[in-house]
């Protein structure tokens, strides 16, 4: 398969370093309350009990309903503000993985995965899905949520000519052109009810090949 996409797609209009961008603390939400919720309830039924979970691009809120389920929530972020607001972590780590693309963490460590309103601003997404693939255990899951919301000079030039199941194709994409994943499955989680943010989940289960 001749991978369609290239650097180009991955341009944005503020090419300055993401750490210059993100030093201000921002403790407000990517959406709001209504699909925060709903996130929120989704991931509860879908996470593991009792597991390793790393949000990944983290900021102040993990979107999870309750941290005390899983073993550990580690965060790996930008900023070190939010990430102290974030009561659901139990680590924190500072990393620029679009300057770093290397996950600090060990092979078939983690039970879940979460990028939570954030891939838009991935501009090595074919290294970090085969990260996210190589420190999951073989069946962990990964949980990408997406809305409309974005930061339009961050976001990736691709992200922003995409409608909403345009965006869910391109995050398979992510997972297929990895090798390292299975059972792709794409849910809408928009609350039933008018004037609300939508939310969308792709998620994809870690196969058993290896990384």
């Amino acid at each position: 398969m001749v991978r369609v996409l290239n650097n180009t797609h991955f341009e944005r209009m503020d090419e300055s370093e993401d750490s210059h961008f993100y030093r201000k603390p921002r403790l407000n939400s990517h959406v709001d309350s209504h699909a925060r919720s709903a996130l929120e309830e989704f991931l509860y039924e879908l996470l593991p009990t009792d597991g390793d979970v790393l949000d990944l691009m983290a900021g102040y809120n993990s979107h999870i309903r309750n941290s005390s389920n899983y073993r550990q929530v580690i965060g790996l972020g930008l900023n070190k503000e939010e990430l102290l607001q974030n009561k659901h972590l139990t680590q924190r780590v500072l990393q620029d993985i679009n300057l770093l693309p290397t996950l600090p963490f060990q092979s078939s460590f983690l039970d879940a995965v979460l990028i939570s309103f954030a891939v838009q601003y991935l501009t090595k997404p074919y290294e970090i899905f085969e990260e996210m693939g190589r420190i999951l255990q073989p069946g962990g899951i990964c949980c990408i949520s997406y809305s409309q919301r974005m930061f339009l000079t961050k976001s990736v030039s691709v992200w922003k000519v995409c409608s909403d199941a345009d965006r869910a194709r391109l995050i398979a994409e992510y997972f297929e052109e990895s090798k390292l994943f299975e059972n792709i499955r794409f849910d809408e989680v928009t609350p039933e009810m008018t004037d609300t943010d939508p939310a969308y989940v792709i998620s994809a289960n870690r196969n058993h090949k290896t990384a």
